[in-house]
């Protein structure tokens, strides 16, 4: 049998004391009894090392990064990178668009620190405050771009990271 399960709000949740110990054993006992266990997540690998640093021990494969890296028991099974002109190309689409002043953007480079990976932006996360305007511009980009990359609207104030790029 093959499991394959969610980290944050499923295997993590935040303020339920013991339940996150209680999921990791849950899922020792199901490899123990020789299944395989497939953690996927939103997260990069480097930001799930933060949280669980032996990640890589518990599961047998882990898909991060919204998909766009496999890491298995042999390393990398596979890495989705947005090439730098390919970035460079969404931003200034993004920043023609109207209001496209109002943007801060966002490269995650998740998967730095795993010395198997090339550390290029696996997603990008576009912010603004106003969320019909990011629906607008999103709608937009996937119309120019298709669904070739990651690129996350994000209507909120934006959050401290260390990868801001621009902004």
């Amino acid at each position: 049998m093959i499991l394959f399960c969610d980290f944050d709000g499923t295997l993590f949740r935040r303020n339920i004391d013991g339940d996150f110990e209680k999921n990791l054993e849950a899922v020792r006992r199901f490899r123990a009894a020789g299944h395989k266990f497939v953690m996927t997540t939103g997260r990069s690998p480097s930001s799930l090392a933060e949280v669980l640093p032996n990640y890589a021990e518990l599961f047998d494969y882990t898909i991060g990064d919204n998909g766009s890296v496999c890491l298995g028991p042999e390393g990398i099974n596979f890495e989705i990178t947005i090439p730098d002109d390919e970035q460079d190309e969404i931003t200034a689409f993004a920043r023609s668009l109207p209001y496209g002043d109002q943007f801060d953007f966002v490269y995650d480079r998740g998967c730095h620190g795993h010395p198997d990976i090339d550390g290029g932006a696996t997603k990008i996360r576009i912010w603004t405050l106003n969320k019909e305007i990011m629906d607008a511009t999103m709608v937009r980009l996937k119309e120019h771009f298709g669904e070739k990359y990651v690129i996350l609207g994000m209507s909120s104030a934006k959050p401290t990271l260390p990868f801001i790029h621009e902004g």
